[in-house]
Formats: structure tokens, sequence, C-alpha cells
């Protein structure tokens, strides 16, 4: 294979390990979003455990828990891995190729085939970086993908226990929020109950907003009450909507002087 081959393989190889690095970066969105769903719903269960469950569940649910956090640090950590800590070589700024390509034509220009030595130093120069880049970028990315790799194979791992442990959570009543609640209805407002002379009425009246609850009924010690406001108001028309905004695009000033006299008057 002729130098100028090489060139040109060594050049696909070294665009091809860049274009390679932008595939792998693009594939820690997947996993980073589902490793924060898992840290998330591990948080989730951690602030609401009921240590006033079956001692049965509540070890069972701690032991589960321990390993799915286990194994999500051990993904976590393969997926800092692969997202951090590599350094990726590349060619020369243009600027500084041309740069070096006019000092080579400088350098070979008294010489009798200094055009020829400065075209074999260049070709040289691109060969030996595409060649030493290409080298180094592929060890990269194929270390950045090992780790991206393993920190997946680890989302499956956690899957199964942490699954299970959600399971416990809800159904083992580890839950704290599915304990059962006694609801205390308490009265903020001030009653004034009067005792009419009608056997059958008791009038309670709302000390703050004034308004009189008539009990219509007694049967068997219970009481049906409903409510009635002492002053019954008509509601009072709506007020005016606000004025149409009038905007025309070919006003003049003579126009708007008048519409401003006409307005006045």
């Amino acid at each position: 294979m002729e130098k100028d081959e090489l060139l040109k393989f060594h050049e696909k190889l070294y665009f091809h390990e860049i274009e390679y690095r932008d595939k792998i970066t693009a594939r820690f969105q997947l996993p980073l979003a589902i490793y924060i769903s898992f840290l998330s719903l591990l948080g989730f269960m951690v602030r609401n455990i009921n240590f006033t469950c079956r001692s049965g569940y509540l070890i069972l649910f701690i032991i589960l828990f321990i390993i799915s956090s286990v194994l999500l640090i051990f993904g976590i950590v393969y997926f800092i891995k692969a997202f951090y800590g590599h350094t990726y070589e590349f060619i020369p700024t243009a600027n500084k190729t041309e740069a070096y390509r006019k000092e080579l034509n400088s350098t070979y220009e008294g010489y009798e085939n200094g055009a020829e030595l400065s075209n074999t130093c260049f070709e040289d120069y691109l060969y030996r970086y595409f060649h030493e880049c290409s080298s180094q970028n592929s060890e990269v990315n194929d270390k950045r993908s090992e780790n991206l790799h393993k920190a997946n194979s680890f989302i499956i791992f956690v899957v199964v226990p942490l699954l299970i442990t959600f399971l416990i959570f809800n159904f083992g009543h580890v839950d704290k929020n599915m304990m059962e609640k006694i609801e205390i209805v308490e009265i903020n407002k001030p009653l004034e109950i009067k005792f009419p002379k009608g056997p059958l009425g008791i009038e309670i009246i709302d000390g703050d907003a004034q308004k009189m609850i008539s009990n219509i009924n007694s049967l068997k010690g219970g009481l049906t009450i409903m409510a009635e406001d002492t002053k019954k108001k008509e509601p009072p028309p709506p007020p005016p909507p606000p004025p149409k905004r009038l905007i025309r695009e070919d006003v003049q000033i003579g126009d708007k002087q008048k519409r401003d006299k006409k307005g006045k008057e």
C-alpha cells in the first residue's frame, strides 16, 4: 500500500473515531434518565418508611433496599467512568497547520528539490498526526464503550431487587402514607345556640357570618339541620367592560386630529 493510500486510510480512521465519540456521548441520555428515576424512587421510599409495620416485612424491605442501593452505586460509578475523565487527541487547527506548511516551504526554499521535500514533510506530518490521534481516540472510545456497557448492565441488575423492594413497600404496609388516619374536625368559628319557644325548633346562629341555621325536624334524638341566610341579597349588575382598542395601520396625522377633536365635542 502506497503512502498516499495509507494517509487516506488513517484519515478515515481519524474521523471515524471522532464520529464514534459523538455517538457514545448521545448514548448517555437514556441511562442517565433511568439512574435519576431509580434514585428518586429510593429517596421516596426512604422518606416514607413506616417503622411500626410488621418486623418481617420491614427486615426484608431493608435487605432488598440495601442490595438495590449497592448495585445502583456500582452502576453509577461505571457511568461516571464512561462519562468523565477522558482525553481525546486532535490534529492542530487549520491556522497552525497552514503556518507549519509555510514554514516548511520557507525552510526548503533554497534547495534544488525544495518543493518536493516540503510536500513530503507535510504529508509525513499529516500521516503521523492522523495515525497517532486515531489510535489514541480509538482506545478512549473502547474504554468509554466498555464502561457504558457495564453501567447499562447494572441497570438490569437493579431492576429486579428494586421492583421487589417497591412491592414490599406498598403491599407490606411499609409506606407510612398507607396507614389509617383519624380525621379530626375542628370548629374555628364561635357558634351561638338559641332555643325558641317551639318544641321542634332550634336556631343556631353563626357568630361571625351572622347566618341562621334552622332545625327542620327532630326524630329519635337526631337533628336535621339546614342552613339559611338571614339576608338574601340580589347580586349587583356586572361592571361595564373596558372599551375596545381600535388600531388602524393607515391612520394619518390629520385623521388623528379630527378624531381627537370629535372626541372632545
